[in-house]
């Protein structure tokens, strides 16, 4: 995998996200660990999603989807869908974050994680 840092910061910016510096080093390593893209290859070709939007319908529990207004991988669109078919569905956007908004933002999205445990266990 090429490690050329413009090749990293355009990958980054295909999900929507903008990392800094740090963030986009960090993403650079990843790429030349040959186990790392080997293993996160092989995860992606086993998932069957079909499998899994087949039964959102019968799901009961609760979800929280939480949204980067500007995730590029995965669209908002395909949450929001989710949460219409899900009954005990949450959204929580985040506008102007993308698909790596945890890192992007790691405050934020842990203080909504954190409110979304605070108010189940009450």
């Amino acid at each position: 995998a090429s490690a050329n840092p413009e090749r990293i910061k355009a990958l980054i910016a295909s999900t929507g996200s903008d990392l800094d510096a740090e963030g986009l080093d960090l993403y650079r390593r990843l790429v030349t660990d040959r186990n790392h893209v080997d293993g996160t290859l092989k995860m992606m070709a086993q998932w069957r999603l079909n499998l899994l939007l087949d039964r959102l319908p019968d799901y009961n529990g609760t979800v929280h989807f939480v949204v980067g207004q500007n995730d590029k991988t995965v669209r908002p669109l395909v949450s929001e869908t989710a949460a219409q078919i899900i009954k005990g569905a949450h959204l929580h956007h985040i506008p102007k974050l993308g698909h790596l908004m945890h890192e992007e933002q790691p405050a934020q999205v842990a203080e909504i994680i954190h409110n979304i445990i605070d108010n189940t266990n009450k």
